[in-house]
């Protein structure tokens, strides 16, 4: 079986039961389970008179930040 499984993840219902499988075949295997979350790249936000008011890194830090705290909900979630 996989030792190794690498698990694209989104936020949907599906995702939660694809999740559940993937980890009981992990666990019946004795691998190990790697979540990849891809998130676009945001444009930066100006103000209405052209000013960067947040950056594209700040965002991308604050999304990161979420997508952390998502993925350790449903890690926790077991």
């Amino acid at each position: 079986m996989a030792k190794r499984i690498l698990v694209p993840v989104e936020r949907t219902n599906e995702m939660q039961f694809a999740l559940r499988v993937v980890r009981l075949i992990a666990l019946e295997s004795g691998g190990v389970v790697r979540l990849l979350a891809v998130i676009p790249i945001p444009e930066p936000v100006c103000d209405r008179r052209g000013y960067v008011v947040l950056t594209t890194d700040q965002q991308i830090d604050r999304l990161s930040l979420a997508t952390l705290d998502e993925l350790r909900i449903g890690r926790d979630r077991r």
